[in-house]
């Protein structure tokens, strides 16, 4: 068979996927079954999984890096790895593998934690603003001068309470039953 480039072979592969019926249990598809196999890398991946040979490979590499960064041990090993290769298979047909749409979409379902996680240098970067934001803020709630020349100043009294600026708040010289709690 004359070697086609990639795209070629990608593009017979859904043209045949897509137009070609299953075969009837009397015709023998043995023969084509094992032309379609060499083009495929070798791994866990095949035409058994819908697979084109490019997604074959790529859920390989997916497959070998998940199970070099996360190794699968334990007695439920076997199911963990049969759910792992599912997953991957999903995500290599559904087109989400390389999808930067996709993963900005997933970007804000952990609870609000993802920039605190991920993009840290940016929060530190913006926070300066934040506060700054805030502080103008303040200063449009602040009283009229006006206002504030009518209250009385620390020290000053209002009748026989003293006003005390840090709080805003009038406190009585001699609370009613002092003597007695001490």
């Amino acid at each position: 068979m004359p070697k086609h480039p990639p795209l070629d072979r990608l593009r017979q592969h859904t043209q045949t996927k897509r137009t070609a019926h299953p075969p009837t249990p009397s015709e023998s598809s043995a023969g084509e079954m094992a032309e379609r196999v060499t083009h495929y890398p070798k791994g866990y991946f095949g035409p058994q999984h819908g697979l084109t040979p490019a997604q074959a490979w790529t859920a390989q590499q997916l497959l070998n890096r998940a199970n070099r960064l996360r190794p699968l041990r334990g007695p439920d090993a076997q199911a963990r790895f049969a759910l792992r290769l599912g997953g991957i298979i999903t995500a290599v047909k559904s087109g989400r593998v390389g999808n930067s749409a996709f993963g900005r979409q997933l970007h804000g379902h952990r609870g609000g934690k993802v920039m605190a996680r991920h993009a840290l240098h940016h929060l530190r970067r913006i926070a300066p603003l934040g506060s700054q934001a805030a502080a103008a803020k303040r200063q449009e709630k602040k009283v009229p001068q006006a206002t504030q020349d009518a209250l009385p100043r620390w020290g000053e009294s209002v009748g026989n309470m003293p006003w005390t600026e840090e709080t805003g708040v009038y406190w009585p010289e001699d609370w009613p039953g002092a003597e007695d709690a001490l």
